[in-house]
């Protein structure tokens, strides 16, 4: 049933969660969440242990990796965010096709959420992805808003992320998220026509 499955992503702030909610909870997708998985591939031991190894004791909290103090870490420097990728990202992909396999299997229509879909290669194993992107203005606003971070801040994270403009080409639809649901809704409901039909 490929035409049951879809994955979505994102830059971060531009609404990917937000529209994945939509998906799930107007048109019956089961979700499957890369971070959500990322956060139990964080508790295995050999992974602590290999980041304990790499980036020093000062990423953990109460023995457990602190994902805030993690990204500071990797953010803003890219041998270490690909370092975190070559360990992570392959155990993350592993437990989501697998996940994956199981809903469909069992007849559900599929939404595969993972903000770095692109940058680890990820979108060769969906028929097709759904890419949100917003005006950075408005994205600054709303990291702002949700990290209670500085504008300065924002962008460092912004920045560390792969450009909007690089993903649009590779990406099977696009929603843009700048002016809220209002705008976009007419839009996804098309999306949705064109994969399950």
């Amino acid at each position: 049933m490929p035409n049951s499955l879809l994955a979505i992503t994102g830059n971060i702030a531009t609404g990917k969660s937000y529209v994945a909610d939509i998906l799930r909870r107007d048109h019956a997708f089961a979700h499957v969440n890369a971070d959500e998985i990322g956060h139990r591939v964080l508790r295995l031991p050999e992974v602590k242990e290999t980041l304990r190894t790499q980036f020093g004791d000062t990423i953990f909290a109460g023995g457990e990796v602190d994902r805030r103090r993690l990204g500071t870490v990797v953010f803003g420097d890219p041998a270490k965010l690909a370092a975190l990728g070559d360990l992570t990202h392959p155990l993350i992909i592993g437990r989501a096709r697998e996940e994956v396999k199981t809903l469909l299997e069992a007849g559900h229509r599929v939404l595969f959420e993972a903000a770095v879909l692109f940058e680890a290669g990820w979108e060769k194993h969906f028929p097709a992805t759904l890419l949100t992107v917003c005006h950075e203005s408005e994205q600054m606003e709303r990291l702002i808003r949700r990290n209670l971070c500085t504008a300065d801040e924002a962008l460092r994270i912004i920045r560390a992320q792969m450009p909007q403009d690089e993903k649009l080409d590779r990406a099977t639809y696009v929603i843009d998220t700048t002016h809220g649901p209002r705008a976009f809704r007419k839009t996804l409901e098309l999306i949705v026509k064109d994969i399950v039909e």
